[in-house]
């Protein structure tokens, strides 16, 4: 089928081609055509590319090279089986009996749909740095046991949702169910659990100049009043106490 875009008339040839049009206007000169025609979130795809490559190529990079037309056509292996996969994937969100079911949210089709586009516009650079090098920089439990070690070594900063989703190029809803699959509870009950263990630890052992403010802002908390409640709840016991009984005990005066 022929269609014109951004002034030049483009031909696909096979059912697998796909047509990446961010932002232009276009009109279809076959008639009957048959195709899916679906749109995009721009920011999420050049995020989505972004975490493939392990955050070597920067999300603002792949924005601008996503901000130009593709013609992606099944000509070729890799192209055509990345391809075909795409063309697997559509039915899958039709399917009534996922619908009925409440299936299809748990299986997260839509993350795979971008991390499938973003490899065919972008898989040069995925496959070029170590996160395209063999199947383990791929795989969902890699990249969940990368972004668990990144966020156990950055519980000095606060971490949102959103810092989750850019670092591993997955959604929220995917990151929740991959968190209650592991842990028993989404990623930011994970969170704070980690912050209150390192927060006894460090009541427990303060270091000199340790204060419960200074331990609350070493532990990526921005309000103390929400950190004293957490650990309250928590530890069942005032910090300012806890605090006071470890220093006695280690002699600290």
């Amino acid at each position: 089928m022929r269609i014109q875009a951004d002034g030049r008339a483009i031909q696909l040839d096979q059912p697998q081609d796909l047509l990446y049009l961010p932002g232009c206007a276009f009109e279809e000169e076959t008639e009957h055509v048959r195709g899916v025609l679906f749109s995009l979130d721009a920011d999420r795809l050049a995020r989505t590319a972004a975490g493939m490559t392990g955050f070597r190529v920067s999300t603002s990079k792949l924005r601008k090279r996503l901000a130009s037309p593709h013609r992606l056509q099944a000509h070729t292996g890799v192209e055509r089986d990345v391809l075909q996969t795409l063309q697997h994937t559509f039915p899958l969100l039709d399917a009534p009996g996922l619908q009925l079911e409440g299936t299809l949210p748990l299986l997260a089709i839509d993350d795979l749909i971008y991390r499938t586009i973003a490899l065919a516009l972008c898989g040069d650079v995925i496959r070029s740095g170590p996160a395209g090098q063999g199947p383990r920089g791929s795989t969902k439990a890699v990249i969940i046991d990368e972004l668990v070690d990144w966020i156990r070594a950055n519980l000095d900063r606060p971490i949102s949702l959103s810092d989750l989703e850019q670092r591993s190029a997955y959604s929220e809803r995917t990151l929740r169910n991959a968190f209650q699959n592991r842990f028993g509870c989404g990623p930011s009950e994970w969170i704070r659990e980690q912050r209150l263990a390192a927060a006894r630890e460090r009541l427990l052992n303060p270091r000199p100049d340790d204060s419960v403010s200074t331990i609350a802002q070493a532990l990526g908390y921005r309000h103390l009043s929400q950190f004293s409640r957490d650990c309250n709840r928590a530890f069942g016991v005032r910090l300012s106490d806890l605090l006071r009984q470890s220093r006695q005990g280690m002699g600290q005066g």
